[in-house]
């Protein structure tokens, strides 16, 4: 089980959602795993119900009186079962058992940057009563598996680079691991940590597909233009050619009227100096 975070969730809905995970842990007795992830963490009061969690099994003023009498009315028969006498505080101390027994809590936190140091002193119980799993590094079967696994399913056919998968996925594993190399390296003169995750690799393959869809829109769109300009240029020489063919079959008649029009201009210059003769 998890929480799905909103622009609107707060620690109202926070708090729902903590309920009804220690509820099905503590009051139906089921096996539950909450995973939780430091990019879930809107507030820091989140992490402090989780410590809660941790240490106790329990958040305190987490109940509203009815919710807390309805938890005592499902566990009874539990502590009943359990042998117990059923007290109120025998009936609360089983709920609580039962949420430390059934419930799993998955913490899912980046070492990057100086987050997680703050918080591991700011709520100790994420150090104290948590298993902390190191994952190591990826071979590089693993991160070339994984780039073809993303480039051939998502990369090659849309975006034609299916020749190319191989020799791109030995690209990814070799950037990947330099930066490794070289993130040693830097520990050792700088005595500073760089982490080069996991995830790290994940977003460079998801930022190599996405500038090849960019880029192959954009040049998509310039040849989808140098094509329709030259269907343009090819049909503008189409209709000077017909236009030529035209002028060529008119030479004749215009020949013709130049011929008209010149004889008619000598007429009216004889037309005129009669004229002006009869004027005078």
């Amino acid at each position: 089980m998890g929480i799905e975070i909103t622009r609107t969730y707060n620690k109202d809905a926070w708090r729902e959602d903590l309920k009804r995970v220690l509820m099905q842990a503590g009051a139906k007795a089921k096996d539950v795993v909450f995973l939780f992830s430091d990019t879930q963490i809107k507030e820091e009061s989140f992490l402090e119900d989780i410590n809660n969690i941790l240490n106790s099994g329990d958040v305190p003023n987490l109940y509203a009186p009815d919710e807390f009498e309805s938890i005592i009315g499902d566990v009874r028969p539990l502590c009943k079962a359990a042998g117990k006498i059923d007290t109120r505080d025998n009936i609360w101390q089983h709920y609580i058992s039962l949420v430390r027994s059934h419930l799993h809590v998955v913490l899912a936190f980046s070492p990057i940057g100086g987050s997680f140091r703050n918080r591991c002193r700011m709520f100790p119980s994420l150090v104290n009563c948590c298993t902390i799993d190191w994952f190591s590094a990826w071979p590089e079967d693993a991160l070339f598996s994984v780039a073809e696994s993303i480039l051939g399913r998502s990369g090659g056919r849309p975006l034609g680079i299916e020749g190319m998968v191989d020799p791109l996925c030995n690209m990814c594993v070799k950037i990947h691991r330099s930066v490794e190399e070289s993130s040693g390296r830097f520990l050792r003169e700088k005595r500073r940590h760089n982490y080069t995750t996991p995830t790290s690799y994940l977003e460079l393959i998801r930022l190599y597909t996405e500038m090849l869809t960019s880029q192959r829109s954009i040049v998509d769109g310039k040849i989808s233009r140098y094509e329709g300009g030259l269907t343009k240029l090819a049909d503008a020489e189409t209709v000077v050619a017909e236009l030529r063919v035209e002028l060529t079959k008119l030479q004749p008649t215009l020949k013709k009227a130049a011929a008209d029009t010149e004889a008619l201009l000598k007429q009216l210059a004889v037309d005129q100096k009669d004229a002006d003769e009869a004027a005078a």
